[in-house]
């Protein structure tokens, strides 16, 4: 039969991580598609006038006569899969997404080919597990014919096709996804951790580049709020030319992380890459030179670092892309992201605007202790840079908040660091310590589980503990957007120690960072005035002055100073410099 040219609707469906699915239990998997096939998808596909061209096993082509018979029939089949899936475990959910486009197709027999199968294809990709994906061109079609809610995708360069696309988002009913992510649901963000490539040549060296990657899948599976695919799903690719894309389609990933190990006698070269898996973006990249003195603590130093590392550039990136999407479309989890997008600020009115983000995260789900968690930050923000007239209700409501948390995700390293902050401005601190340490244990990779551990430590007198505290967070993470908050305490911590030139040195980096940052000159100005140079300091004083107009040192009373001597040291460095008590 030859080729016909012709208008179309075109459906592209596909079963996220049908790989992984697959790899887990053949036969369930395969019975389950059948069954959805058999029992749901093909019924409602004639119903709505449809025709299949194409099937690829986990995926269809489907076409129908009109974009709306196409949506009508895709949202019964995604509802319908959602009603089916509800007593599946969660990992072993069949669930698909779904692209739609109108366009110019051609058929060869039954099969379609064309850019408009292409486009299909495409808006596939860009899907959320469970929904449905629409070009700019079939929106035009269903928007005021159908009773659905669309959020506006933006526009997507996608492969092979010139122009980029305009697509617009169904999110569907469950929120669930198909790896059984967070509680955010088709919105948690999920990472696949390829094999590292061993580019030695030394074939004894694999169990090296293996390890890397089998420890950072270990450790990212910590971060409660990140989604990992397991080791077996994701070393099917070993030795595999993949490409990214094609990896995040077949496991139903949003970031992919791929790195190589190069080693030449006792050094070795680690680089990672992470990378967008639906428009092959690279997010970030690093590289690690070692000497391999110890070939075991290097591989634990390496991985804790690029864990360290990822935590805030994966969330930083997925901060953005809550920011892009339209208000309608919002759940617990963009919601959440744009909390701490407005915290990250560290002003009083967008810590006033990221309280009104979190809390309608939790209204939206009452359940969600990382959210509650964030809530709970927010007022221990409002005691900690003096952004209340009550204080005492703050930290009141911090720590119930904290605990509220706690107790809703026990496993949750975050929680337990919050409720560590909270502790330490209602002056508890050996409960505190005690929170600090488990949050540690639960995820010993944590930036600010080491920098809380150091500040607590500060302020019991245990001083040298809390610089080896503060120093494994820097070493961690040296430039995590916090940074400035755990120099601050390294500069405390020194000058309790009477490491003035130390405390300096250090005061004078946070400040570098955070140009804004007043507890770094308090330090500055302390330091400088122990060691008599009182011109420098009456300037720096100055400028706290400038900063916070009738400072003066009864404003260090609200410091949970565990040992009055050193709320004395910190007091008469100020007199020195000319401060009024």
């Amino acid at each position: 039969m030859g080729e016909r040219r012709r208008l179309a609707a075109i459906v592209a469906a596909d079963v996220v991580g049908f790989s992984r699915l697959v790899g887990q239990d053949e036969e369930a998997t395969l019975q389950a598609l059948r069954a959805h096939r058999q029992e749901l998808i093909d019924p409602l596909i004639s119903e709505h006038r449809g025709r299949i061209a194409n099937t690829a096993g986990d995926s269809l082509l489907v076409e129908f006569p009109s974009v709306v018979d196409a949506v009508r029939c895709m949202t019964a089949v995604q509802e319908g899969i959602t009603s089916r899936n509800q007593d599946v475990a969660p990992d072993r959910r069949v669930v698909f997404r779904v692209g739609v486009n109108m366009g110019d197709v051609v058929a060869q027999g039954e099969d379609l080919l064309g850019d408009g199968v292409n486009i299909a294809a495409r808006l596939e990709t860009l899907c959320p597990p469970g929904g449905i994906t629409i070009s700019e061109d079939a929106y035009r079609q269903v928007r005021d014919r159908l009773d659905t809610d669309w959020a506006d995708g933006g526009e997507h360069q996608v492969r092979n096709i010139a122009r980029p696309v305009r697509v617009w988002q169904w999110a569907g009913r469950d929120l669930t996804t198909a790896d059984g992510g967070g509680r955010a649901g088709a919105d948690t963000p999920s990472i696949a951790v390829l094999p590292f490539d061993n580019m030695s040549g030394d074939a004894e060296q694999e169990y090296f580049s293996d390890g890397i990657a089998e420890d950072l899948i270990t450790s990212l599976s910590k971060l409660r709020w990140l989604f990992v695919i397991a080791r077996n799903s994701s070393f099917t690719y070993k030795g595999e030319a993949v490409n990214v894309q094609t990896v995040g389609r077949e496991l139903g990933v949003r970031y992919v992380l791929e790195g190589s190990v190069r080693r030449a006698g006792g050094r070795v070269r680690i680089t990672a890459q992470l990378v967008e898996a639906a428009t092959g973006n690279h997010i970030w990249a690093e590289r690690y030179d070692r000497d391999l003195t110890d070939i075991f603590e290097v591989q634990d130093e390496i991985t804790s670092r690029i864990v360290a590392a990822l935590d805030p550039a994966i969330l930083s990136f997925e901060m953005h892309a809550a920011l892009a999407k339209a208000p309608t479309s919002l759940q617990a989890w963009d919601h959440l992201l744009r909390g701490l997008w407005h915290m990250s600020h560290y002003h009083k009115k967008s810590n006033l605007d990221a309280r009104r983000e979190l809390e309608r995260a939790v209204e939206l789900d009452g359940h969600y202790a990382r959210a509650i968690a964030w809530l709970a930050s927010s007022y221990v923000y409002e005691v900690m840079f003096n952004w209340t007239d009550d204080k005492e209700a703050a930290v009141r409501t911090a720590h119930e908040l904290a605990e509220r948390a706690r107790s809703l995700d026990d496993q949750d390293p975050f929680c337990h660091t919050v409720v560590a902050a909270a502790c330490f401005w209602t002056r508890h601190l050996a409960q505190g310590r005690l929170a600090i340490e488990r949050a540690i244990e639960l995820d010993p990779n944590s930036f600010a589980g080491h920098y809380i551990h150091g500040g607590l430590l500060n302020y019991l007198g245990e001083c040298e503990a809390s610089v080896e505290a503060s120093e494994t967070a820097l070493r961690l993470s040296p430039n995590d957007p916090v940074v400035w908050h755990c120099l601050g305490s390294l500069a405390h911590v020194n000058y309790n120690l009477e490491r003035y030139e130390r405390a300096i040195e250090v005061a004078d980096h946070a400040i570098a960072v955070r140009h804004g940052y007043l507890f770094a000159r308090i330090i500055k100005t302390a330091s400088l005035a122990q060691l008599g140079r009182l011109d420098e300091a009456a300037r720096v004083l100055g400028e706290i002055r400038d900063r916070a107009p009738g400072f003066t040192t009864g404003a260090f009373d609200y410091y949970p100073f565990e040992i009055e001597a050193q709320r004395e040291h910190l007091v008469d460095g100020f007199r020195k410099a000319g401060a009024a008590d």
